[in-house]
């Protein structure tokens, strides 16, 4: 049990009491980007197996955030943090079950007793709704899809992934729908939390979707 002195001043808790209870990621590395602290909530945002100390002493991008395709902004990262300025961004990491995941990190140095810059301190989160609605979260956003279509020729999962980056990140639903020929045909359909529609509602993977005039979808698609 952990327990805090409450004095004229009010609570005086514990650091690592708030690092245990606090719902965001701290992470502390060194100069080398060697993880030398993370809190429990990295384990339970990346989704990691086993203790969250084992985390010590292996290198930032092995935590599994920080994807091959964002080693140039975390070495922005670092050369920044390290210079002395804070840093602020999105990575698109994949979790410790293999599910993706925008991570929201905001980053500022570590300094010694001298005031010398030793090391940085990490604070992570997940991009959630909100934070989507920001213009450079958007731009991001396509950036990742633009990626994925581009880097895969198995068309069917790639709208798969692109539907992973979506949902439930940024959306609680998404459709993709492709034409073939001259039918409309659905390709993708994932919903947040396992949901699945009723029978007869929505239509399923592989049937062909019909949207009446003046629907927004119809509308995008006469404008292309």
């Amino acid at each position: 049990m952990t327990r805090w002195d409450e004095g004229a001043a009010g609570l005086c808790l514990p650091a690592d009491f708030v690092l245990r209870q606090a719902e965001i990621g701290v992470i502390v590395a060194d100069r080398r980007s060697t993880v030398l602290f993370a809190s429990e909530y990295v384990g339970k945002l990346l989704r990691l197996p086993g203790d969250v100390s084992l985390l010590a002493g292996q290198p930032l991008h092995a935590l599994g955030f920080i994807p091959d395709g964002d080693l140039a902004k975390a070495e922005d990262l670092s050369r920044r943090v390290l210079g002395g300025m804070s840093w602020e961004g999105t990575f698109t990491g994949t979790r410790g079950d293999g599910s993706l995941v925008f991570v929201r990190v905001f980053a500022v140095p570590l300094r010694g007793p001298a005031g010398e810059v030793d090391g940085m301190v990490i604070m992570a989160s997940e991009a959630g709704r909100r934070d989507a609605q920001r213009e450079q979260d958007r731009l991001r956003l396509l950036e990742r899809i633009g990626e994925r279509l581009a880097g895969s020729l198995e068309l069917d999962t790639t709208l798969r992934h692109v539907a992973q980056i979506l949902v439930p990140q940024f959306a609680d639903h998404c459709f993709i729908d492709l034409f073939s020929g001259d039918k409309l045909i659905r390709r993708v359909q994932t919903h947040a939390g396992g949901w699945e529609p009723p029978a007869g509602t929505w239509a399923r993977v592989g049937e062909p979707i019909h949207y009446p005039p003046g629907h927004f979808m119809q509308q995008a698609m006469s404008r292309l």
